[in-house]
């Protein structure tokens, strides 16, 4: 991997409010504006297995979690998509600079999330189950599964 660093991000519903910004001699709503490029975003990956609304939803957090600049690698998000079940790809490591899959490959939930599907999230040490948000991630290693990443 290019870096220790990653920004991991799960299925989470933000509100954004934003005034209106000027485009093309006409007044858009910065949501309308925002939408649009983001699209423009993902339509450069160009991988129908990567979902628009999961990515929409983690390039608006990254985005913030960006400007905070409390990331040392601004550059790489890592999207999972919980909506997918465990046995397709669901799991992308994205350069957002270079708009590129670096990686994408399978990746299990929590254990008592549900079968194939996760449907049970928990937040709650030791309850085994995925936790749903951001997170800006530590170190990876090698455990007993392969190639790992401290969360």
């Amino acid at each position: 991997m290019p870096s220790r660093y990653f920004l991991i991000v799960l299925n989470l519903l933000l509100l954004f409010i934003t005034g209106d910004q000027i485009s093309s001699n006409k007044i858009v709503p910065d949501a309308e504006a925002d939408e649009m490029f983001i699209r423009s975003i993902y339509n450069r990956f160009s991988d129908s297995a990567l979902n628009y609304e999961a990515f929409r939803l983690a390039y608006n957090g990254f985005s913030k979690i960006r400007a905070t600049r409390m990331l040392s690698n601004d550059s790489l998000l890592t999207l999972i998509d919980y909506s997918k079940p465990s046995s397709v790809e669901r799991l992308f490591i994205l350069d957002i600079k270079n708009l590129r899959i670096i990686e994408k490959s399978l990746v299990a939930h929590g254990k008592y999330s549900g079968l194939v599907i996760p449907e049970f999230f928990s937040n709650t040490i030791r309850s085994y189950k995925s936790s749903l948000g951001f997170y800006i991630t530590e170190n990876t290693y090698f455990g007993k599964h392969g190639y790992s990443l401290r969360i």
